[in-house]
């Protein structure tokens, strides 16, 4: 039998839900999450901020992907279960890539998709992979905020 409940005012809904679903705390104490460090940095290439770019730590010792955004000052946080909230401690190859897609719609009708589209690259291909990518960053025990990123051809 559950106890009856009694409102007494307007914030006792919302405490009663933080209380029974659990707000705020620490995600990393999750069940089965790895334990994640706030990582910011910035990205520049060619002598200037890189601004809406996708930048990926990809763990070298599991198998998770941190990922961000770059703003207009080329600013990055990443985050891998919530937002801004790190990524694993350890060895990451970093990728990061600025793709712009153009595409020329059907002429006769733009509900039949596109006849033709381009990908236009802002960064430099041997950057977008893990695989092909020069970058390796270690992210320490206790998380990295200025990490400098420089793209080069």
């Amino acid at each position: 039998m559950l106890p009856r409940i009694q409102w007494r005012g307007k914030g006792t809904p919302i405490l009663l839900a933080c209380v029974l679903l659990g707000c705020g705390g620490n995600h990393a104490e999750i069940k089965g999450r790895s334990k994640v460090v706030p990582v910011q940095g910035t990205v520049m290439y060619q002598g200037a901020p890189l601004a809406g770019a996708v930048v990926m730590f990809h763990a070298e010792s599991a198998e998770l992907t941190a990922s961000g955004l770059t703003n207009e000052q080329g600013v990055f946080q990443l985050r891998t279960y919530d937002k801004t909230d790190g990524a694993v401690p350890g060895s990451h190859k970093v990728t990061v890539k600025k793709v712009e897609v153009k595409t020329v719609p059907h002429p006769d009708d733009v509900n039949l998709g596109p006849i033709s589209s381009e990908e236009i690259w802002h960064t430099p291909k041997k950057y977008a992979t893990p695989a092909e990518t020069p970058l390796t960053i270690t992210v320490g025990e206790q998380g990295e905020k200025n990490l400098a990123i420089t793209l080069e051809e």
